[in-house]
């Protein structure tokens, strides 16, 4: 991924993003009438009730928000196109999925009726709204919880951050420091270290893309990999610590190859600069990165086992 982003703009962007509390919609997947297909759609309202309610909807967090329901009466009706009546006392649960610990729950009866299971089910969920009382409820009693989690584990979550800095884990790192909410007491500590962090991962990934460009043009200082070396160096961010080889290195580059002229050059730039451009223009705030990180990192795993005590 290129990280094309000014210094600049990224202190920009930590200033002016709220950083909220991250919780990712849970279903356990033994509940009766739950297929595939109404799964999928009963994550996306457990996504609106947690964005609904102030908090951003994300998989990767270790804060869940989960339901389940026990089927209290079912009735199925006719004999030609039957119809399939539910009466679901239904749980919803908000707490830390690593660690099995339940912050909050809430329960609703509710009725739905279809032509199968599956459909009776869903016409059930219709009754779960994100601006319930008790659901809003739940929610402020959860991220109090949430909150007192951050303040209590502050050494370890930072001492963590260092680690992963260390060890060059800017991105896991990014993430982890996205995911403090600002309501915390050290949320300004954090973004400090966030900006470090970017700032380490952006002069990390630049001298890799410096060492590239001048392995290419030491194998072969032909004009066929005067241009590849070029793309390379012009793509090395302004604000990394390798911006000043990155120019001398063009600047050799050009010297040595003379057919590659003035204007071939101002057009290759010009190139580059739309490329940059672009890439801004994609990038709204350092949690993009956090986010692309969360995409592509192993899914959490939750501790199922306790988790089904909640119910």
């Amino acid at each position: 991924m290129k990280k094309l982003i000014g210094l600049c703009l990224v202190m920009m962007c930590v200033l002016t993003v709220r950083a909220q509390i991250i919780v990712s919609p849970y279903l356990p997947e033994d509940m009766e009438g739950l297929t595939a297909n109404n799964a999928k759609l009963l994550e996306n309202r457990l996504g609106t009730i947690i964005s609904q309610n102030g908090m951003l909807s994300a998989d990767g967090s270790r804060f869940i928000l989960t339901m389940n329901w026990n089927v209290l009466e079912k009735e199925v009706v006719g004999s030609g196109p039957t119809v399939v009546v539910y009466k679901l006392e239904v749980g919803l649960f908000l707490g830390d999925g690593m660690t099995g610990t339940k912050y909050a729950s809430t329960t609703m009866t509710l009725k739905g009726a279809g032509n199968d299971e599956a459909k009776a089910v869903m016409k059930a969920m219709n009754g779960i709204n994100a601006h319930k009382a008790e659901i809003g409820q739940l929610v402020k009693q959860g991220t109090e919880r949430i909150i007192q989690y951050y303040e209590s584990n502050k050494s370890q979550i930072l001492t963590s951050v260092k680690a992963m800095m260390e060890q060059k884990n800017y991105e896991e790192a990014l993430w982890t420091l996205s995911q403090i909410p600002q309501e915390v007491s050290y949320y300004a500590e954090a973004q400090d270290m966030m900006v470090k962090a970017y700032r380490a991962q952006v002069n990390n990934d630049a001298a890799k893309q410096l060492q590239r460009a001048r392995a290419l043009w030491a194998a072969s200082p032909s004009r066929e990999n005067a241009e590849a070396v070029m793309a390379l160096v012009g793509d090395i961010d302004p604000s990394s610590s390798s911006y000043a080889g990155a120019q001398a290195l063009m600047k050799e580059v050009k010297g040595r190859v003379k057919g590659l002229d003035d204007a071939d050059r101002a057009e290759e730039m010009r190139q580059n600069a739309h490329e940059r451009s672009m890439d801004r223009a994609r990038i709204n705030a350092v949690r993009d990165i956090a986010v692309a990180y969360a995409k592509s990192r192993p899914r959490v795993i939750y501790n199922t086992r306790v988790i089904r005590t909640w119910w």
